[in-house]
């Protein structure tokens, strides 16, 4: 019997280490952007204004940074017209942090009328 090392690679075991390297190489930087917070409205004032990101996709979690103690709503849009994961307090930050399917993130402004800057965030 031939040692290990001297044996010819067979096409299968060459193709599987091909594709374990290319996944070793892909999988981080997927995986980074699946889950990449952003701001998708920011701004002072603004009482009653409703901000969306006006994108359906997958969310890990929808949040407003603001004035504690003011009113702010967050939650998600879905293609059917209907919302969902609605949430309203005077946290800091006001924050739904569960992961939906398929929506649009939006955050409504209640009541802060302190013209601190606030910031929507979600993920892409």
């Amino acid at each position: 019997m031939e040692p290990l090392a001297q044996r010819p690679a067979s096409p299968f075991r060459r193709r599987l280490v091909a594709l374990v390297a290319l996944l070793v190489m892909a999988l981080p930087p997927a995986l980074a952007y699946a889950g990449t917070q952003f701001n998708y409205a920011s701004g002072t004032g603004g009482v009653g204004g409703v901000f969306k990101v006006q994108n359906y996709t997958g969310r890990d979690y929808n949040q407003v940074w603001h004035q504690s103690g003011r009113k702010w709503t967050v939650l998600y849009h879905l293609t059917d017209g209907s919302d969902v994961a609605i949430t309203t307090n005077t946290d800091n930050p006001t924050r739904w942090g569960g992961h939906i399917g398929y929506a649009d993130a939006w955050c409504n402004n209640v009541n802060d009328n302190s013209f601190t800057t606030w910031t929507c965030q979600t993920t892409r």
